[in-house]
């Protein structure tokens, strides 16, 4: 064990392919309800991942059965090899059963305390402090991908072509000249401070981490004009908190659709007047008393007095002065 200048606690790995990932998860994993050797499960594997998670965790209960979707693909379809080893992070004995069942890979035995949890040395050697985590090595040991969930919640089956360099660039470039569409909101050929500003508020960016960002960007303004061309905007892939440029673009995609039809549909709400609007704004049927369905305009027609709208409180309010709403007569 080595003791870091910043007083971190880490394990010294040595030796490569099996001896290495012995040393992270133990000589025995689980193959169902029963312990086997871990040179049978890791010798000869293109990729080997380590999957830290628990039952208790949303996330990771959330990302699981997608990654469990794509991993049974993968096998399936064969070529590149995959091996998966689960290292719980779950409380109990029982939790981490529960979970593992419905798992088509290996697991490092709840009994091995040194090598499962946030203490354990795999979590240790990847500082591992937040689930779920999934982390992918070649056969050798070596990591080629510390941001597996990302991955694999972006391209399913397909993560593993993200495996490959050349592959990985290809996706990136494509991403990127995605990313500049979606951004370039006036369609001119440029992104400027204030679409840049913009985009990160539709996508609920707090202010701090927005202008953090429209500097990072900006830094790419090669020729000093205040606004980036594709060329500049592309030269390299860009992320932020842990977003690629892939599901950036896909939420400003999304975000300005659902913008403008808020906005088709608040034009077309002003425009109405009378019976039309009160039908638009609460439906063609109302509930009265004492559970009587009306039709919206008999229940309304002459009958309203106010109507307040509380959009902090998603609550709609309608002041009848009509015993038909079991109101003041």
């Amino acid at each position: 064990m080595l003791l870091t200048s910043n007083n971190i606690l880490e394990i010294n790995m040595s030796g490569k392919g099996t001896k290495f990932f012995e040393s992270l998860l133990g000589p025995k994993l689980l193959e169902g309800d029963k312990e086997v050797d871990i040179k049978s499960v890791v010798d000869g594997k293109d990729y080997v991942a380590i999957y830290h998670s628990a039952h208790w965790c949303p996330p990771c209960r959330r990302f699981t059965p997608a990654f469990i979707k794509a991993y049974e693909e993968i096998q399936k379809k064969g070529g590149k090899s995959l091996a998966t080893v689960f290292v719980t992070c779950d409380k109990s004995e029982g939790q981490f059963k529960e979970y593992f069942k419905d798992m088509p890979w290996h697991a490092v035995p709840f009994s091995a305390g040194e090598y499962k949890g946030f203490g354990g040395k795999s979590a240790k050697h990847l500082k591992v402090n937040g689930i779920p985590s999934l982390s992918i090595f070649d056969g050798e040991g070596k990591l080629i991908e510390s941001q597996g969930v990302g991955v694999v919640s972006e391209n399913g089956a397909d993560f593993l072509k993200m495996l490959d360099p050349e592959e990985k660039k290809k996706a990136e470039s494509a991403a990127m000249e995605s990313l500049f569409a979606a951004m370039d909101l006036n369609g001119d050929g440029y992104i400027e401070k204030s679409e840049i500003e913009k985009c990160f508020g539709l996508i609920g960016a707090p202010p701090h981490i927005t202008q953090q960002e429209v500097q990072t960007l900006l830094t790419r303004d090669t020729d000093g004009d205040g606004k980036l061309n594709k060329k500049e905007f592309c030269v390299a892939t860009y992320s932020v908190a842990g977003r690629s440029p892939k599901w950036l673009a896909e939420a400003v995609g999304e975000r300005l659709k659902e913008a403008k039809k808020k906005e088709e549909a608040k034009k077309e709400f002003a425009s109405l007047k009378g019976m039309d609007f009160f039908k638009a704004l609460l439906g063609d049927k109302l509930l009265g008393k004492p559970d009587k369905e009306l039709s919206t305009e008999t229940a309304l027609d002459g009958k309203v007095t106010t109507v307040s709208v509380l959009p902090h409180l998603h609550v709609l309010y309608v002041h009848i002065c009509h015993v038909s709403f079991g109101g003041p007569s």
